[in-house]
């Protein structure tokens, strides 16, 4: 079955960079594009219909950047089908009977990076406990993302087996290492180095058959830190998380807090299980 990316439009900057990424992933994924568009009349221009140069019908300005970017790459990528909704009038449970209903592989949006917009970080991620499938949120910087290096953040000991298989599945296309980066809950004790590994290998390694799939014992407890040292230390473009689960509530209170505590402006793939 052809893969669905629902796009979540609220008209912000944030939604027009994150809509480079969504056509990103949707060439390499093979994956269609629903636009959900947040704003009721958002503005229209009139662009050409693709290298013909014939005038075209008005259309979004955030599609017209879309099929930009799709008209530059027609030649030897994959061309996805773009359709869009006009969501302004649903409230969250009737968008979420949307995604479910279309059988959404992953839901995206944009999120700002300043602190007086990034509180909204968590309110984003409301929506999850009403689908099925991942929330990638995307950050107002940074451009094009190459998804070379993923890290999931866990407790080795709650490692979900069927996301360590979405993100070999998501990885494979971009050739991405993937790092399970173990941080003991809280309230649990810190495992031992060799068990770790040994318990990684038995559990994970050995199920999950994907080449770039590597694990950390990490012993910090700070979540900032912790963060600090997965995306600047060790390079990961994409951050991934549980909702309501372990670090992710830390994650959100630290996009609640002032500009010194603020996350690095990474994407978060959320999971809602």
């Amino acid at each position: 079955m052809m893969k669905k990316i629902l796009f979540i439009n609220d008209g912000s900057d944030a939604s027009v960079m994150a809509a480079k990424n969504v056509m990103h992933i949707a060439q390499q994924h093979q994956a269609n594009i629903l636009i959900a568009n947040l704003k009721k009349k958002p503005k229209q221009v009139f662009v050409t219909a693709g290298r013909s140069g014939k005038p075209g019908l008005p259309v979004l300005e955030l599609e017209q950047d879309l099929n930009s970017d799709l008209f530059e790459a027609t030649l030897d990528k994959f061309v996805p089908a773009i359709n869009e909704l006009d969501a302004s009038a649903l409230v969250i449970s009737e968008l979420a009977d949307v995604i479910n209903g279309q059988d959404v592989w992953m839901v995206v949006r944009g999120y700002a990076t300043d602190s007086g917009s990034a509180s909204e970080f968590g309110g984003f991620c409301s929506i999850l406990s009403r689908i099925g499938c991942p929330l990638l949120l995307l950050p107002d910087k940074g451009g094009i993302i190459s998804f070379e290096r993923i890290a999931y953040l866990t407790d080795l000991r709650y490692c979900q087996l069927n996301i360590v298989r979405f993100l070999a599945s998501f990885g494979k296309p971009f050739n991405a290492h993937i790092l399970l980066a173990h941080l003991a809950a809280k309230g649990l004790p810190d495992m031992e180095q060799t068990y770790a590994r040994s318990l990684f290998k038995e559990t994970i390694g050995s199920i999950v058959r994907y080449e770039k799939l590597g694990f950390d014992n990490i012993k910090e407890k700070q979540t900032q830190k912790v963060l600090d040292v997965l995306v600047h230390g060790m390079q990961n473009e994409l951050l991934v998380m549980v909702n309501n689960h372990l670090h992710c509530d830390e994650v959100i209170e630290l996009f609640k807090g002032g500009q010194e505590d603020m996350p690095p402006a990474v994407p978060f793939l959320i999971f809602p299980y």
